[in-house]
């Protein structure tokens, strides 16, 4: 027999913990090629003005200011880069003799090292774009091709190369891309998925749609995401046709509930979209209403023509189609109306994606941390009390005002015996009442005298 301890102890950890995802942070994308990777994250704006890679001025800088001018802001904010197929290089000014247009040149392969850096330098001996466009065109490093085209140099890597362009000098840039969207979403996934809200300096109609089209598709995965853009196109203010030749109107006509999508006369510059998503991102999913929010540096809807505040008959149009625009009640500026093109209010999906994602989580984790993994049909009573537990949760931040708890089938009766081979447990319901939110008042009074004063 052997020997045995007179006291012996043992301690099961059960701290496995399944992550679940966040529902915080904006991703803005543009083209360009200030970073090797497909996306950066910054933690405040200070990070973005200390890394030089984004010029200001840009369109990434101007969103990520706009995201970060927000109060609370967010905690944090993605930049993305789409893929591009040209860098093309502009001498920024009149160009004046004896002055020096530069940019420097980083080269990296397929796998992400550095293979060169080069400084692109030209001093002005001709008072003309070109000539300097002329000077770049003979100093490009190898694995890439440089060619001057009028007063621009077009700079491209060559195949299984990337080129990184910075430190512009007295030199603007500009870029081409073919990179479709559902490619520029499955390699930014595959980099960083912890971002929630994509919008895009692309608001041409065929990337909007497409762009919709996939973030559509992401409501049955374990990331769901939502998709934010803006437009100014000007048949949205316009009465409804059928069918729609506006892009909010197509958007709308398809049903997309994670698409949404504002008319600004300013979307191109200002991007809006960035702007209205950060003010609500760093409050607890479920618990805002995207109405009335008072959103920092997103200008009213202005008239394309006169710039004169947009009439509200024709931000009637934009609200016909389901868009978003930021409009003004007695000289307070606010947004409206806070729903995704579908039709469906955005902090009900915002707040559907969070309930969904912790119910999971919580059931995930209370089968990861039961002793030997195993939690049997006869005691899986576990299992209604951990889905109880997050709807509880989700009256406590104001997502549901109440619910009826969960159920299963009876173990004897109700289960088929399939499913108890498979070891699956179906048929687990519950019934969530939305809180909602107050989005118009409307009273009804009576003046009168009282009777007794009456003659």
């Amino acid at each position: 027999m052997p020997y045995q301890d007179s006291v012996s102890s043992s301690i099961t950890r059960n701290t496995t913990s399944a992550e679940g995802i966040s529902l915080d942070f904006p991703l803005f994308v543009a083209a360009h090629n200030y970073f090797f990777e497909r996306t950066r994250s910054y933690g405040s704006w200070d990070e973005v003005r200390d890394d030089d890679a984004i010029p200001s001025g840009s369109n990434s800088y101007n969103a990520a200011r706009l995201a970060f001018s927000q109060n609370p802001a967010p905690s944090r904010v993605y930049l993305g880069r789409r893929q591009t197929d040209t860098a093309v290089m502009t001498p920024s000014e009149d160009v004046v003799i004896g002055n020096v247009y530069s940019f420097n040149v980083n080269v990296y392969d397929a796998a992400g090292a550095l293979v060169s850096t080069t400084p692109i330098t030209a001093t002005a001996a001709v008072a003309t774009k070109a000539s300097i466009a002329a000077i770049w065109e003979g100093l490009a490093p190898a694995n890439t091709t440089f060619t001057a085209v009028g007063d621009t140099v077009e700079v491209e890597a060559d195949a299984t190369f990337t080129v990184v362009v910075k430190d512009f000098v007295k030199t603007s840039d500009s870029y081409i891309t073919t990179e479709t969207a559902a490619d520029l979403l499955q390699a930014i996934q595959d980099e960083e998925n912890d971002w929630y809200c994509l919008s895009s300096e692309d608001h041409a109609k065929a990337f909007q749609l497409a762009m919709a089209a996939e973030i559509e598709a992401t409501s049955g995965g374990n990331f769901p995401k939502i998709y934010w853009t803006s437009t100014t196109d000007a048949d949205t203010i316009k009465p409804v046709v059928d069918p729609a030749i506006d892009v909010i109107g197509e958007l709308k006509a398809l049903k997309y509930f994670r698409t949404v999508c504002d008319w600004n006369h300013a979307a191109d510059t200002v991007f809006p979209e960035i702007g209205n998503f950060s003010y609500n991102s760093p409050y607890q999913a479920g618990s805002v209403n995207y109405k009335f929010m008072q959103t920092t540096g997103v200008p009213v809807a202005a008239d394309l023509v006169t710039g004169k505040k947009l009439p509200t008959r024709l931000q009637g149009y934009i609200d016909d189609r389901n868009g978003g625009w930021m409009g003004e009640e007695r000289k307070v500026a606010f947004y409206r109306e806070g729903k995704t093109v579908g039709g469906e209010w955005l902090d009900v999906v915002v707040g559907s994606d969070w309930l969904n994602d912790q119910i999971e989580v919580a059931l995930l984790n209370l089968l990861l941390n039961q002793k030997g993994g195993k939690v049997s049909f006869t005691e899986a009573g576990a299992v209604i009390s951990t889905i109880n537990s997050v709807l509880d949760r989700a009256v406590d931040v104001g997502f549901l005002s109440g619910y009826i708890g969960a159920t299963m089938p009876d173990y004897l009766t109700e289960i088929p015996f399939s499913e108890k081979v498979a070891r699956i447990l179906d048929n687990v319901k519950w019934t969530g009442y939305l809180a909602g939110a107050v989005n118009t008042i409307i009273v009804n009074g009576n003046l009168t005298y009282e009777a007794a004063e009456l003659v």
